[in-house]
């Protein structure tokens, strides 16, 4: 029944590539079947349609939640070393700062995962609140870690 859909779904977004349900269908059918990257690209689609639309909500929290998965299934249960120092390092920078510049930053990062991908771990992120410093595999972090 899946397949099914799936293929009605692709058959509605050759047909009419700017209609978001459609997009949307196609990516919820792709994640239940796979591949899991041609659901994300169709989820990333669905967003590129209409940014500011419910759907692109709904594709965004499906890309975060998939990206969650795939994290955990290569960290396994072990904690990651490389996880915990960008941690400690992001306490150590932001302790003396106010929640205010920690908020630009995180916000500024998010925006540059956005346009860079989340899910592209070589992907450099330039921040002007960092004095230009480069940022990279921040694809994990959110900003409500800054709140």
């Amino acid at each position: 029944m899946v397949a099914v859909t799936q293929s009605t779904f692709a058959q509605a977004t050759m047909l009419a590539p700017d209609d978001q349900q459609a997009m949307f269908g196609l990516a919820e059918a792709l994640s239940i079947l796979g591949p899991h990257k041609e659901a994300d690209e169709a989820y990333q689609k669905t967003i590129d349609i209409n940014e500011f639309g419910k759907l692109a909500d709904l594709a965004r929290e499906a890309r975060r939640k998939a990206a969650e998965e795939a994290f955990k299934e290569r960290a396994g249960a072990a904690l990651r070393p490389d996880a915990v120092m960008y941690c400690l390092s992001a306490i150590e920078k932001f302790e003396n700062m106010s929640e205010e510049e920690v908020r630009r930053i995180g916000f500024e990062i998010d925006e540059g995962q956005r346009r860079a991908g989340y899910q592209r771990p070589d992907a450099q992120i330039s921040v002007k609140e960092l004095a230009g410093r480069n940022v990279r595999n921040l694809r994990n972090v959110r900003p409500s870690c800054f709140r």
